[in-house]
């Protein structure tokens, strides 16, 4: 009996080696962490060897642009006349708008002309005269002509009023493109150049945007001749967009009968 009980003491005594059962299992690890890495870009590579030779780069540009977020799918959007859930929009819904875009462009048109006319009868300067300007010292002539209280603030409102026509007209030349590419840009390289064609007016809406802000703060804290060199350049950019944007317009003028044709020879 002491013989018995003197060998299970011994054998309670003994630990285990447990130095082993750690080292094993950092060991695999380590090799089951570098087999998985290898496999991962393995199958990265070959995916995109076997579709490369397969397809055009467009088809390829798109489709990565496709799951994009953010600017992309803004970018996207404008270009493909989509909106930003992807589903394009109607050909009824686009001449629509470019019908109300173009006649309250016209309208704003007419309210700034009315006001320029007035204020240049008034005071020899209207804001139209300050596009042709291109020292601090034929900005400040101009404003010096707007001293009194009702000629400045017919000049601010002109300015600020500008912004809404820019809204305005931007939309209007950015329908027009889309309207002139369906109607006479059915695909190839004519198409694609009308897509970014499209882009040129919101260009000269940057451009528009900074002349006026410009100005305005020449109007408020006094003319440069640096802010005035910059309101100058803006100026010459916003006009050659512009007479894009007219060209633009006149082409979807003639795009838009065309594009109603077929519809009203279906519903009669």
């Amino acid at each position: 009996m002491r013989r018995a009980a003197f060998l299970g003491h011994a054998t309670l005594i003994a630990p285990p080696a447990e130095i082993r059962i750690v080292t094993a299992q950092i060991d695999e690890t380590f090799d089951a962490v570098a087999r998985q890495e290898g496999t991962e870009k393995s199958g990265i590579s070959l995916r995109r060897a076997r579709r490369l030779p397969r397809h055009d780069p467009m088809e390829i540009v798109e489709d990565v642009a496709g799951p994009a977020h953010g600017a992309c799918v803004a970018v996207r959007a404008i270009i493909r006349n989509r909106t930003p859930a992807g589903d394009i929009v109607p050909l009824k819904a686009l001449l629509q708008r470019w019908q109300w875009t173009t006649l309250l462009a016209v309208a704003a048109f007419a309210v700034l002309f009315s006001l320029d006319t007035g204020l240049k009868a008034a005071t020899g300067f209207g804001t139209v005269d300050l596009q042709s300007a291109r020292t601090a010292a034929e900005f400040t002539q101009i404003f010096s002509a707007w001293i009194a209280r009702q000629h400045s603030a017919t000049a601010g409102f002109s300015l600020g009023f500008d912004f809404l026509f820019i809204f305005l007209y931007v939309n209007a030349f950015y329908y027009s493109a889309i309207i002139a590419r369906e109607a006479f840009a059915n695909k190839g390289l004519a198409r694609r150049a009308a897509n970014y064609v499209a882009f040129v007016p919101l260009a000269g809406a940057l451009a528009d945007s900074v002349e006026n802000a410009l100005q305005f703060s020449m109007m408020i804290r006094g003319a440069t001749d640096d802010l005035a060199g910059l309101a100058f350049v803006a100026t010459n950019v916003k006009t050659v967009c512009f007479v894009v944007g007219l060209v633009l317009l006149a082409v979807a003028a003639a795009g838009f009968f065309k594009l109603r044709a077929p519809r009203k020879a279906e519903t009669d």
